[in-house]
């Protein structure tokens, strides 16, 4: 933890804080550093809300990460992902980076004072699924409670891959009395030891070696995807996509292969890239807090705070 400021910064500081000013800037340094430094003075991190700190892009986000996790070891930030590929790359999205995005969102979601979120502005403005949908669609379990009987058809639908052994995000296995989970809410797995269909035990383990990595509280199962398959969007997302065709030049027999996997509402790589045909209204990742936040932004030469709502304006 930095114990000393500047004068001015900790005046400046001081006042922002006690009088809830609109806004305050540092001028001189967009130092990763400094502002690592500010989030962990208790003035900062122990005020009412949650900061969203705003980058210009993915490489300021992991040094700014890098400055924190040195000062401050136990604040735990969470960096929003975007694509690390385009829609005319002919590459997809990575799994990991997907459930990064999923875990930012489902966090902003339940943001907690002093909460720090870091997000570079390619990654803020790329739409995702509505608030709602990911808030309905969250479930939690805890020890002693009942495995529902229809569990894997529920991790199906949230888009969840069915595996005789889980080793990646967004997977889960049932075999004999155990259960296990990867969801993108959490850094590990989650094995589940069952008595019948009560939850006895719950731990965390390693995917290498499948050992414990010690006792979870409880599972929280996200979903695995940004797109989530329903008997109405499946067949809008499909004429969405067929109408797109008009005036292209594709591979006819891709289209009818990725056409057949809409209908039949199987995950395909890439299927992200069609979120639009999915939603009405997808949502900005800022749409999913809801909660007033500090709001940090790194500009050349200057860092600026604002205590708002979450927007970007």
């Amino acid at each position: 933890m930095f114990e000393y400021l500047p004068w001015k910064v900790e005046n400046s500081l001081d006042r922002f804080f006690r009088n809830r000013e609109p806004s305050i800037e540092i001028v001189g340094t967009d130092s990763p550093t400094l502002l690592a430094g500010l989030l962990s003075l208790p003035k900062v991190a122990l005020n009412e809300k949650p900061h969203l700190v705003m980058v210009g892009n993915a490489a300021q986000a992991e040094k700014l990460v890098t400055s924190i996790k040195f000062i401050t070891p136990e604040l735990k930030p969470l960096v929003l992902p975007s694509f690390d590929v385009g829609i005319y790359s002919g590459l997809y999205p990575n799994r990991r980076v997907i459930a990064g995005r999923l875990a930012w969102l489902w966090r902003a979601q339940n943001a907690k004072p002093g909460d720090v979120f870091i997000a570079p502005v390619e990654a803020l403005v790329q739409r995702t699924l509505p608030y709602q949908t990911l808030a309905h669609k969250a479930m939690r379990l805890g020890k002693n409670e009942a495995l529902p009987s229809d569990f894997a058809s529920q991790m199906e639908a949230l888009g969840y891959d069915n595996v005789p052994i889980v080793e990646d995000v967004g997977t889960f296995s049932v075999r004999g009395g155990i259960a296990d989970v990867f969801s993108p809410a959490h850094e590990h797995p989650v094995r589940m030891e069952l008595f019948g269909d009560i939850i006895d035990t719950m731990r965390f383990f390693d995917v290498d070696n499948q050992r414990s990595l010690g006792d979870a509280a409880h599972l929280e199962i996200i979903p695995a995807h940004e797109i989530l398959f329903n008997d109405e969007n499946r067949q809008k997302a499909a004429a969405r996509f067929k109408a797109s065709f008009e005036g292209r030049q594709l591979d006819r027999e891709e289209a009818q292969s990725l056409l057949h996997q809409l209908v039949q509402g199987q995950y395909f790589h890439g299927v992200e890239f069609l979120l639009a045909f999915f939603y009405d209204t997808p949502a900005l990742p800022l749409e999913h807090f809801n909660t007033p936040l500090n709001i940090w932004k790194i500009d050349r030469k200057s860092t600026r705070l604002n205590s708002s709502h979450a927007n970007i304006s």
